[in-house]
């Protein structure tokens, strides 16, 4: 009987997506943090910082998902549906 390899390789996965995590985290940070001097040099009101920080969040969540790979089938169906 073959052993295993799963759990060899959890730990790298938590750590990648431990990783993702960070990154994503620190570009919403950044974001936020710079917005306030980009609706200025764009001489926008605040009421669009709103606005920004949800088109940047979409983008975000849609370039994260044209990333992933499609997912696999678990079984086949059976022929002649």
């Amino acid at each position: 009987m073959a052993a295993n390899p799963a759990p060899r390789r959890l730990p790298l996965a938590v750590t990648a997506l431990c990783l993702v995590q960070f990154m994503d985290v620190l570009g919403v940070t950044v974001v936020v943090t710079a917005l306030p001097s980009m609706l200025a040099s764009l001489h926008a009101s605040q009421a669009y910082s709103t606005l920004v920080a949800a088109a940047y969040a979409m983008f975000f969540g849609g370039l994260l998902m044209l990333g992933a790979p499609p997912p696999r089938p678990r079984c086949r169906p059976p022929c002649g549906c």
